[in-house]
């Protein structure tokens, strides 16, 4: 069995999933890591998501994505954290659905804003028009990822320690029934 993290951009899918797997004695695994581990061995360069997103475009990017999931099929035991657009794939949304449990990480999209705008704005958001911009992303991508989440864990107003508690406590009911 597998836990397969989704959720917004900064919804924390790493950390908390890095903790986490650590705390089941789980392997843990990023989408956006290892799209970025694959990019640089295609191109022999180096660069971060949003630099790939950019340099190479959206479908590109998916396609990636798509590699990148379909390479984490025969594994176990394994707490994956996915990127926050790879639910905006149909056939990344089936692969992620297939390899696990599927848990979202919901945060306050008010709070969410004011984290993301604190900094450098992603790729996805459009610099000319940004806060309407973050509000349709985010209403596009929640409804993809509820339809895909066995469970929804609320994560604002906690610490790190409670949201790893409550993520390991669900894994525990779903691999032991």
């Amino acid at each position: 069995m597998n836990c397969v993290l989704c959720g917004f951009h900064r919804a924390g899918k790493t950390t908390i999933g890095r903790a986490c797997a650590q705390e089941l004695g789980w392997k843990f695994f990023d989408t956006d890591h290892l799209l970025e581990e694959r990019y640089a061995l295609l191109k022999n360069s180096s660069l971060n998501c949003r630099k790939i997103y950019e340099k190479e475009g959206e479908e590109y990017f998916r396609a990636l994505e798509h590699q990148v999931l379909l390479d984490l099929h025969p594994t176990s035991e394994s707490i994956i954290a996915t990127g926050g657009g790879s639910v905006l794939c149909q056939k990344n949304r089936s692969l992620i659905a297939e390899l696990g449990s599927v848990i979202y990480l919901r945060r306050d999209p008010a709070i969410l804003e004011k984290e993301i705008f604190n900094g450098d704005l992603p790729a996805f958001i459009d610099q000319s028009n940004p806060h309407p911009s973050f509000s349709k992303v985010y209403q596009k991508r929640s409804l993809f990822y509820e339809e895909l989440a066995q469970y929804t864990i609320d994560i604002d107003h906690r610490s790190l320690p409670q949201v790893v508690e409550k993520l390991c406590q669900e894994l525990r009911v779903f691999c032991c029934g």
